[in-house]
């Protein structure tokens, strides 16, 4: 029997896995991804600052969390920091 087997990422961070007649899919995110463009960038910094100081964004993905705590903050601010200049 013949299996004819797919997988791709999606942007949004959805990966299907597509077989024969089958189809999966899962979300995935990416560490420090807070606005979950599929890239850890200075916006990401912003944005985890401006969720900081309380300023009321939408479209945070708190599954960008980096430090555990269901939250963006502070972590998620130096992570992507960190990211931008190459030290993760």
């Amino acid at each position: 029997m013949r299996m004819l087997c797919n997988f791709w990422e999606a942007t949004r961070g959805v990966a299907t896995l597509k077989m024969d007649n089958l189809n999966l899919s899962y979300n995935q995110w990416i560490a420090g991804d807070v606005n979950n463009d599929t890239e850890v960038d200075l916006a990401d910094a912003i944005i985890a600052l401006r969720v900081l100081t309380g300023i009321n964004i939408q479209d945070v993905y708190t599954e960008a969390d980096v430090s555990g705590d269901d939250r963006i903050g502070l972590e998620e601010a130096i992570y992507a920091l960190q990211t931008v200049v190459g030290m993760k």
